[in-house]
């Protein structure tokens, strides 16, 4: 939420209390009753300070039907940017492959939400720093790339969302190894 698309920052802008990005999430977080705690991180005291800050503005039922307008509507664009909806949840884990499903995902999230061309770089070198070889995993932590799936479907019975991990994987690397469009994998995006 700390770097938002351009749609979202129009949507953000439409309202009338103004508010960083963190803070429309964290807001959104704490007007929920099912919501008791909120952990995000922080890495500096100015970060410490501005979360305080909306938590001490915050409250179960406190957002008008204003701010709740503005929140769907950046839900909606959110959705539609995710290409690969995980929640890093982890269950599917450990691959007997070695892949890190998650980071995979996460990666290829990032590239999709990324402006830059040089953050997409980033994302993109991140995902050759994984293996790509039997060779190359570390034995004790996955950190294998989406080249490694062997469609084995292990993880298909774990995963919490329902998603087709192996063909997900395929799309990974088909896009951060061979260059394939987005637009080209994903139609709809």
């Amino acid at each position: 939420m700390a770097n938002p698309p351009a749609e979202a920052w129009e949507v953000m802008k439409r309202s009338k209390i103004k508010r960083s990005p963190v803070d429309w999430a964290l807001q959104y977080l704490w007007n929920l009753p099912e919501i008791s705690v909120v952990l995000n991180g922080m890495n500096s005291l100015q970060m410490l300070n501005e979360n305080c800050d909306s938590a001490g503005r915050s409250g179960v039922s406190s957002l008008q039907e204003e701010d709740l307008n503005i929140i769907g509507d950046l839900i909606k664009i959110y959705r539609k940017k995710i290409l690969v909806p995980c929640t890093s949840c982890k269950y599917c884990l450990p691959c007997p492959s070695g892949v890190n499903i998650p980071q995979n995902f996460a990666i290829l999230n990032n590239v999709a939400l990324e402006k830059s061309n040089v953050r997409k770089w980033l994302n993109k070198r991140d995902y050759k720093k994984m293996a790509n070889s039997p060779k190359k995993l570390n034995q004790t932590k996955s950190n294998g790339n989406a080249s490694l799936c062997i469609n084995c479907g292990i993880c298909l019975e774990k995963c919490t969302q329902e998603i087709n991990i192996p063909n997900e994987l395929k799309n990974v690397h088909l896009i951060l190894k061979k260059g394939k469009k987005i637009s080209d994998i994903y139609k709809d995006k």
